[in-house]
């Protein structure tokens, strides 16, 4: 038995399946059961031994159920129309392999034995199937399931009744499941604000990154390239050693010993074929592909609801977020409008988790660029203190029509101008940046190519952001020269 934590992160679906059955636990919501555990708790506490009788005696009764059903599982049967009833239902969930089938099997007799039967029924089977397939049925990182009773319960009737039995249809039962509770509006005083959908994912282009630093780092992840401190990077070079020596590299070591051969030879009555002095040595550099921090700064402001831009840079962001799952990122979202910027999610590991921020983020107000930017800087500036082997990378989605300055500034100063001397400061800071434009058509000023020129960035229009989109053109770029040759 295992317990997660779903805001710490995802699990890898080769992973996932290997868990037999999950279940969600909730928080607690309705009063009268917030009170009845309260309550229970103060009589144990109250008089321990009282408490623990009066329980004891249930306890005990499921004690013996329990005993009872584990004698009585060897017996338990499941016929052949059950179990193709089990298959059918995996199938029409595409759950990939056959996992979920042979647990799904095997918790039905359980289940069966427990309610003191030896026989397992339909009913058994959609007792135990949504806690077998709900956990398998996530396609994408970020894919909620969409599994409820009662949708289980309709395809189970459906798969039943195209089977054609001439055994009386089962009774697969009436309970109603609860509706999802409603999302809240979300509003923001003095402000007319919207919330856009998001856009279709896509495969986006490879951004493989090189590190800026020479600092060795723990090698994990798939983006940046950079020094690692173990032995599993690839050997570039070799240089002189500052400590004691971990990694010998004997090439490098050979090549500068071997021109002072002769002259030691000369001073030495020993018959080495080499002789070696400790200056000689030299250490091995490796480099490998280490994860990131990816700080997305979204631009919320009413500029960005203009002809459904928000739409293509939440489902660019999105895209992104799919990217860095794949790559072992962490990921951070600012997202600024109106007179301020928020961190509305704190670094973290689950990509899915950002994906819920973003579906909710509304859009309308002013552009305060120069804040959004210092408070990504104070960001990274801490995570850098608290996760040194996990370099920062700021992807800025915005039309960078900056209009508000910084809290703390001058109040005449030109706010674009705030902003970029903080892209300058982001820049001395050696931070890797990425600025996407989502309306390279109408930045007749080159707003967002002077933030990607302080920034020190690299400047993608967001429809050159698709992997077809390079594709396309290598592959235009090569028929022209076979039609030149």
């Amino acid at each position: 038995i295992r317990t997660m934590n779903p805001e710490e992160g995802d699990l890898r679906p080769q992973f996932i399946d290997r868990f037999g059955l999950a279940v969600e636990i909730e928080h607690i919501r309705e009063a009268e059961r917030r009170a009845e555990v309260v309550r229970r708790r103060i009589a144990y506490e109250g008089d321990p031994d009282t408490f623990s009788e009066d329980w004891g005696r249930e306890e005990k009764a499921e004690r013996r159920r329990i005993t009872d059903a584990m004698a009585l599982l060897p017996s338990v049967t499941l016929d052949d129309g059950v179990l193709t009833f089990i298959a059918r239902l995996c199938a029409e969930h595409e759950v990939d392999g056959l996992r979920a089938d042979i647990v799904i099997y095997k918790a039905s007799q359980t289940f069966a034995a427990y309610e003191g039967r030896t026989t397992v029924t339909p009913d058994d089977v959609l007792k135990v199937a949504e806690m077998a397939l709900l956990h398998r049925m996530r396609r994408q990182p970020f894919d909620d399931p969409e599994l409820d009773s009662e949708q289980l319960r309709e395809m189970a009737q459906q798969i039943m009744d195209s089977q054609q039995s001439r055994s009386p249809e089962p009774d697969l039962g009436d309970a109603t499941p609860p509706e999802p509770p409603q999302s809240e509006e979300n509003s923001h005083n003095g402000i007319d604000e919207d919330v856009f959908g998001t856009g279709d994912p896509f495969k986006v282009r490879a951004l493989n990154l090189d590190a800026l630093d020479g600092k060795q780092r723990a090698s994990h992840g798939r983006r940046t390239t950079s020094r690692v401190s173990d032995r599993r990077g690839r050997y570039v070079g070799a240089e002189i050693p500052q400590d004691r020596i971990s990694d010998l590299a004997l090439d490098a070591t050979l090549r500068a010993a071997s021109p002072f051969q002769v002259r030691r030879r000369a001073y030495t009555d020993n018959n080495l074929a080499l002789k070696l002095e400790p200056w000689d040595l030299r250490e091995k550099i490796r480099e490998s592909r280490v994860g990131n921090l990816v700080v997305f700064l979204v631009d919320s402001s009413g500029s960005m609801g203009a002809r459904q831009r928000m739409v293509a840079a939440k489902g660019a962001v999105i895209s992104l977020l799919m990217d860095a799952y794949q790559r072992r990122d962490r990921v951070a979202m600012i997202a600024f409008r109106g007179t301020t910027s928020e961190v509305v999610l704190p670094p973290t590991d689950s990509p899915r988790l950002a994906q819920q921020r973003l579906d909710n983020l509304p859009t309308g107000g002013r552009t305060p660029m120069a804040q959004a930017l210092a408070d990504a800087q104070k960001l990274i500036r801490q995570q850098r203190q608290r996760s040194p082997d996990t370099p920062p990378l700021l992807v800025v989605v915005s039309d960078c029509r900056a209009n508000v300055g910084l809290r703390n500034g001058i109040q005449d100063a030109d706010p674009f101008e705030q902003a970029l001397r903080v892209c300058e400061s982001l820049r001395q800071d050696e931070v890797q940046s990425i600025a996407l434009d989502p309306a390279p058509r109408s930045n007749r000023f080159r707003l967002a190519q002077r933030i990607a020129e302080a920034l020190g960035a690299e400047y993608i229009p967001l429809d050159e952001l698709r992997a077809t989109t390079i594709s396309a053109a290598v592959r235009s770029a090569q028929l022209l020269d076979s039609h030149a040759i």
